[in-house]
């Protein structure tokens, strides 16, 4: 298996220029190897970039990105249903998280209520021309 570290190695070195086949030969793999590691972290970035682009909870959606955690991923170290989650991060059911489900997202993430659970404004601005 090949470790985070050895993953990024692969990504400078491709940077560099070096080709697959001389990155597999580094790490006694297969050049095929290589390419599926290295797109799969290119896809992996661009989902949660797209799972944060119309999430809410904006802070949230900083931590995702910044920690490379896809909504899938938040749900199993959280412990809940990654569909309910984004169900919920994306505001198609805005008050439906549980007081144990906000514990839960606020030990994984290490934020403060107030921090995780600001509203984006977009939302905040809807709530007030629905009044």
């Amino acid at each position: 298996m090949i470790s985070d570290e050895d993953k990024i190695k692969m990504f400078e070195m491709r940077v560099k220029g070096c080709s697959l086949r001389t990155i597999g030969n580094e790490f006694n793999v297969s050049h095929e190897y290589v390419r599926r590691i290295l797109k799969d972290a290119c896809n992996k970035g661009a989902l949660i970039k797209r799972e944060c682009k119309g999430m809410v909870y904006p802070n949230i959606a900083k931590w995702l990105m910044e920690n490379d955690v896809s909504v899938s991923e938040l749900g199993k170290m959280s412990g809940e249903s990654p569909i309910r989650l984004r169900h919920i991060l994306s505001g198609k059911n805005i008050n439906s998280f549980t007081i144990d489900e906000i514990r839960k997202i606020l030990e994984v993430t290490g934020m403060t209520f107030k921090e995780a659970f600001r509203l984006d404004d977009s939302v905040l601005e809807d709530c007030k021309a629905g009044d």
